[in-house]
């Protein structure tokens, strides 16, 4: 079935991301600067939200460290409907406690950055590491908003460029439902 098949696709890469984690450091597996950025905010309440299997991401986020930053995962599995459906997001939030306008999303991808903003949260920001800058504007012609910000590079991105305008007072207790684990690794 599909489902044996994505399960036995997890468990190859799992087992690939373990090896490369005894081979290198965790920081290696992510791209430059993330650890850092997670560092920034660290007391902050921060959900993954992502299109990977359960199994796959809890992997991810163990081996590089990143779990102890993480609040709240949402997988494939706990979703009927994916991005660009808000309904992972929506999920995120509700398990953060806050509203979608307290929230800010960092994304990779086009349907990432249309579900973060159909969810109404106060800030979509768009992580443009993977592709050229042909790829990034061509989705950013896609888009019927204009994120937040547009960065390369995770050291681009500071505390301040993820506080919304207006909660100034909650910069240390600001949440971030999804960062996606594909921006991260």
């Amino acid at each position: 079935t599909v489902q044996d098949f994505s399960q036995l696709k997890d468990k190859h890469f799992v087992t690939a991301l373990e090896a490369l984690a005894k081979e290198n450091s965790a920081k290696d597996i992510l791209l430059p600067n993330v650890i850092d950025f997670f560092e920034k905010v660290k007391n902050s309440r921060i959900a993954v939200v992502t299109s990977c299997n359960r199994a796959a991401a809890q992997a991810l986020l163990r081996l590089t460290g990143l779990t102890e930053y993480v609040s709240v995962l949402i997988a494939a599995e706990d979703c009927e409907k994916h991005k660009p459906n808000p309904e992972g997001y929506n999920k995120a939030i509700e398990k953060l406690g806050v509203r979608s306008d307290q929230c800010v999303v960092v994304e990779d991808s086009i349907s990432g950055l249309m579900a973060g903003d159909h969810a109404n949260v106060g800030t979509v920001l768009f992580c443009a590491v993977l592709g050229d800058d042909a790829q990034h504007e061509q989705t950013l012609s896609e888009l019927s908003f204009i994120p937040g910000k547009v960065f390369t590079n995770w050291a681009e991105l500071e505390k301040d460029d993820i506080i919304i305008p207006g909660w100034e007072e909650v910069r240390d207790h600001a949440s971030y439902a999804g960062t996606s684990s594909e921006t991260c690794a």
